[in-house]
């Protein structure tokens, strides 16, 4: 988590009071010019063990006041995390009762440093955990505002989650449009700072805006929720992209995976006469992303072939030979609508069953 700013002032406050000279804050590793400075004795700095970040305290002070100074530092961030230990175990609970369908007590409710109800936050989730200390100071730049972690529990199949929540301010009311847009722009970037930064994928979760500590407890849960229904869909296998979860994304899904698997299986063999053929050819990336794109172009072959970088020819033969191995026209709406469920419950990670032979 990052220190809030009452507890910055609050630090920074006492400190003063000790060695009456300036005192700032500043993010770790330290710059160059800060560790020349270090090194000549005109700063006195604090690794705060607990964040990446430090406490720099400006001037040429005493081996006792570096010792006082240093100390009731430590004991500061000791008493922070023991604060930030019972918030973990507290969001724990909170979130079992969430998933009971329990509402919180407003006696049970902790009041959290790094929460105000006077703002609004927009809650995330990573699927990551821990996050180190130098992945947090990449966050907090991303976002440029200060970023509270939480340590969530795991989802079902044992994904550890890390929940964000940041502080978000518009000028004037957006519509919820553009307001998903925008979480969404959000959500798209931390994935892209990760792949960047570390080369790996990860799920990112995003959700509506919150200003109450219930809210943002269900956030989370919701958004683990999301990804739990999408693994028992697609599974947890690696493609383009990890996906970015939201409660208004994969509404088809979401409908489908209510379904049991005989009711799948009945509906695949009611309308595609081989399905083992149609499941080969759509899971190959070139065919899967075809479809896709066909189905979010609205059907326009010309803005389909431009977003997938082929001719028009190209993409057309690519839709003949789909019709020919499933026998459905993605030309005409009726049957596109009808490919693109049997694409979903064809690329579910539960196999079709052959017929047993008895």
């Amino acid at each position: 988590m990052s220190l809030s700013a009452d507890i910055m002032g609050e630090i920074a406050g006492e400190i003063r009071k000790m060695v009456e000279v300036p005192v700032a804050f500043t993010s770790l590793p330290l710059s160059h010019s800060e560790k020349t400075r270090e090194q000549r004795g005109e700063i006195f700095v604090v690794p705060l063990s607990v964040v990446p970040h430090a406490i720099v305290i400006e001037g040429m002070l005493s081996e006792r006041e570096k010792k006082l100074a240093a100390a009731w530092i430590g004991q500061m961030a000791a008493q922070w995390k023991e604060e930030r230990s019972e918030e973990a175990r507290w969001l724990e609970k909170a979130l079992d009762q969430w998933k009971r369908k329990q509402e919180l007590s407003s006696s049970s409710v902790v009041k959290f440093r790094l929460f105000s109800e006077m703002e609004i936050y927009l809650p995330f989730v990573v699927g990551m955990a821990p996050i180190t200390a130098a992945q947090q100071e990449w966050i907090t730049q991303y976002f440029e505002q200060p970023v509270s972690f939480f340590a969530l529990p795991p989802a079902s199949n044992g994904t550890m989650f890390t929940g964000l929540l940041v502080p978000f301010s518009t000028n004037g009311e957006l519509e919820e449009a553009e307001l998903k847009n925008t979480v969404e722009e959000w959500g798209r970037g931390l994935q892209i700072l990760w792949e960047e930064e570390l080369g790996k994928q990860v799920v990112v979760g995003v959700f509506h805006p919150v200003t109450s500590i219930e809210s943002w407890v269900q956030s989370f849960g919701e958004m683990i929720a999301e990804y739990e229904q999408y693994t028992a869909f697609y599974g947890t296998r690696q493609g383009d992209f990890l996906p970015l979860l939201a409660p208004w994304s994969y509404p088809l899904e979401k409908m489908l995976i209510t379904l049991s698997v005989r009711e799948r299986e009945a509906f695949i063999r009611a309308y595609l006469p081989e399905p083992e053929t149609a499941r080969r050819l759509l899971e190959e990336k070139e065919w899967n992303r075809t479809i896709a794109a066909f189905l979010e172009q609205n059907l326009n072959l010309s803005e389909t072939a431009r977003t997938l970088h082929i001719h028009r020819n190209t993409l057309q033969y690519r839709l003949e030979k789909i019709k020919m191995v499933t026998g459905l026209d993605a030309k005409r709406f009726e049957e596109a609508v009808l490919l693109r469920i049997l694409l979903s419950l064809l690329t579910t990670h539960s196999p079709i069953q052959h017929d047993q032979q008895t």
